[in-house]
Formats: structure tokens, sequence, C-alpha cells
């Protein structure tokens, strides 16, 4: 949970940075993020004790303008869609997640 903190807080600083590189960061961040979650047979990463939904969080709480919110929620829904199981049980722990902390 610290950890997540301190990635908000981190993100959130370099978001509102005139350096383009730097305020790109949470956008590309995000971008891995749900590229792990895309792959087959990640049940265990989507767990919430992996960290995944945290930091989803982190990176969604420090964005200035919400495009990124909408991408997470697409990329979130469609796996929630696609998929069965546990993977399917902890994509929607995460979406659940996410209007809880946001």
């Amino acid at each position: 949970e610290k950890v997540c903190e301190a990635l908000y807080l981190l993100l959130f600083r370099i978001q509102r940075s005139s350096n383009s590189e730097l305020s790109s960061i949470p956008g590309k961040l995000l971008k891995k993020v749900l590229g792990i979650i895309e792959v087959e047979n990640v049940s265990k990463t989507l767990r919430r004790s992996a960290g995944i939904p945290p930091a989803i969080v982190a990176i969604l709480k420090s964005e200035v303008v919400g495009v990124l919110l909408e991408t997470a929620m697409s990329t979130l829904l469609s796996k929630g869609e696609t998929t069965e199981g546990d993977e399917k049980i902890h994509t929607l722990n995460i979406v659940r997640f996410l209007f809880e902390e946001k």
C-alpha cells in the first residue's frame, strides 16, 4: 500500500511536468500494466495481493485529464467479457476495486 502511495505521488508530480517526455510516463506505465492483464492465464497476477489493482488505481488517481481511466476500463471490461473462471472474477474484481478507490 505504501508503495502504491509513493507511485501515486511520483506520477502525480511528473504528469504535471512541462516536459512532455516525463508527463507521458503515466500513460506508458498504464499500457505496460494493462499489457500484463491482456496476456492469457494471468489469474494469479490479477489478484489484488499481486499489486496490479492498487498500481492501476495509483496511475489513474494521478491523472489530470481522464483519458487513462477510459483506456483502463475498456481493457478490463473487454478482458472480463472474453475470459472465464478465476481470470474473469479477478478482472471484474479489479473493476470493482477501481470504483471503490477512485
